[in-house]
């Protein structure tokens, strides 16, 4: 019956700490060169990587540091560093389950790929709003925005055709 009993604490012990969130000394280290970097688009990709980090774990962390990124994205005026600080925020959102603001985002994000004129940020823009709708259940506006992405992918970016599937396949 102990040796029951030491197992059962055990595991107890050993599964309540798999769910544990602990944070990483890659995560220490990155917030600590934010505070002393100085304002570019270097410290917009360490913002940006940093909401990366929380994405799955502390969703509004995760939203808080990707919009800090855009902020001074816009700040330093630089349309490729707002477009991808745009997509973090996107996928922030995506998590958190604002599909509206999602949207929103995602518009803005089409806008400044048109802008921007690379295939690559056109489709991610097209893929973003194709899973918007999907997440608002219109799911033939969703299509065609996947749809769109996809012949994007087939005719420039043939070697990213597997991020394009949608969710659902």
């Amino acid at each position: 019956m102990k040796t029951l009993l030491r197992y059962i604490v055990l595991f107890f012990t050993f599964f309540c700490s798999i769910s544990a969130h602990t944070q990483t000394a890659w995560i220490d280290s990155v917030k600590k060169v934010i505070t002393s970097q100085k304002e570019d688009t270097n410290k917009v990709s360490s913002l940006m990587n940093l909401s990366d980090a929380y994405r799955f774990t502390d969703p509004d962390s995760d939203l808080s540091y990707g919009q800090k990124a855009l902020s001074l994205a816009e700040k330093l005026k630089s349309d490729p560093s707002i477009f991808w600080s745009i997509v973090v925020v996107n996928s922030s959102l995506y998590v958190l389950g604002n599909y509206a603001l999602e949207l929103d985002y995602a518009f803005k994000a089409l806008t400044l790929a048109k802008k921007l004129n690379s295939p690559a940020t056109i489709g991610i823009s097209n893929g973003m709003l194709a899973d918007c709708y999907y997440n608002l259940g219109e799911y033939n506006t969703s299509l065609q925005y996947y749809r769109e992405a996809l012949k994007i992918s087939e005719q420039s970016l043939p070697d990213q055709l597997y991020s394009v599937c949608p969710k659902t396949l």
